[in-house]
């Protein structure tokens, strides 16, 4: 049964406190969001780890990063593009325009051959 006009989310905050968070059993999206963070353990990663991100995502907003305890292990990256997961390129800026395809083989090299040089 469609949805009236007055009851369409408008984004997906919206979204989540109209269906995501009841449908889960949460109170309300700002509930889901606390309570299904992965932020609030990233403080306690201590094996080295790449985080990925864009500033575009429409799901996961940048600015949750700011007040996350980035620990040394982890390197925290966010573009100024590539939506959710996406991480297309523009044209000439990577070999590959799959971005997190390079970043990720990048970083595994570097972890794997940083004691051998």
């Amino acid at each position: 049964m469609p949805l009236p006009p007055e009851n369409v989310p408008r984004g997906m905050l919206e979204f989540d406190d109209q269906f995501t968070a009841p449908v889960s059993g949460f109170d309300s999206a700002e509930d889901y969001y606390e309570k299904c963070s992965g932020g609030r353990f990233v403080s306690n990663i201590s094996i080295p780890t790449i985080v990925l991100t864009a500033a575009d995502d429409p799901l996961v907003h940048s600015e949750s990063w700011k007040n996350v305890q980035i620990p040394d292990s982890v390197r925290l990256i966010i573009t100024d593009a590539g939506g959710h997961l996406g991480y297309v390129a523009r044209r000439g800026v990577d070999p590959d325009r799959h971005w997190m395809d390079w970043r990720i083989m990048e970083w595994v090299h570097n972890a794997c051959y940083a004691d051998k040089k």
